[in-house]
């Protein structure tokens, strides 16, 4: 199972018959082509949202002025969650829209907690992670796929790249059963005191923002 993103692209080299590079910055051409194979297969299977990089408890108020909120660096695509899970926002320019009323400004979209006149939009992330940060069984996926893609973009032996997508197929039902086992536990997140938890502890880009931390509303 490879553990960093070196013994990915040794794997996708190995799986074509090349010997393996001792760095990530090698300057072989084809471990930088793995290397781009490789982010572009973890990027694809990280945009469908999983339990490790579905990121909840996010309330974030609109610029005063302007009312634009910034997404994430890392986010991929976004879940209006809780009072603000009918907004129909998305990401566009690296900034929320609003697909309703086709603008930036969404200080008419933001509510506030009764008794408070702090405006916020509650949101779920889907974050995009480094290969390291991935846990080991989704980076055991990321690398069969991207080893089977890579070989079979290099147009190597058929064989042998059908015989990798058997490996791919396995990797990919292990995540999908530890996604499936990790979603049973999703309603002690419904606790406030564990939410709180892991809206502080959050992602890696969490500390970017500044953002209001609320009591679970009842609604």
């Amino acid at each position: 199972m490879s553990q960093t993103k070196l013994d990915a692209i040794n794997t996708c080299l190995r799986g074509i018959g090349i010997a393996p590079v001792a760095t990530e910055d090698d300057p072989d051409l084809d471990a930088a082509t793995a290397s781009q194979v490789i982010n572009q297969v973890a990027m694809n299977i990280q945009s469908r949202g999983w339990w490790f990089n579905k990121e909840s408890n996010w309330y974030i108020s609109p610029d005063e002025t302007t009312g634009y909120i910034s997404a994430p660096s890392s986010a991929l695509s976004i879940v209006t969650s809780g009072a603000s899970r009918n907004e129909g926002l998305t990401i566009r320019d690296n900034k929320i829209y609003d697909l309703y009323n086709h603008t930036y400004d969404l200080r008419d979209r933001a509510c506030s907690e009764p008794g408070s006149d702090i405006l916020y939009i509650e949101f779920t992330f889907i974050t995009e992670l480094s290969f390291e940060d991935m846990p080991p069984v989704a980076r055991q996926a990321v690398t069969f796929a991207a080893r089977r893609q890579f070989a079979q973009d290099l147009e190597v032996d058929k064989s042998r790249y059908e015989f990798q997508a058997k490996d791919e197929r396995i990797a990919y039902d292990n995540l999908l059963r530890e996604n499936a086992r990790n979603n049973k536990r999703n309603p002690f997140r419904d606790n406030s005191s564990i939410a709180l938890f892991m809206n502080r502890a959050g992602g890696y880009n969490s500390n970017q923002y500044s953002y209001a931390v609320f009591p679970k509303r009842v609604t």
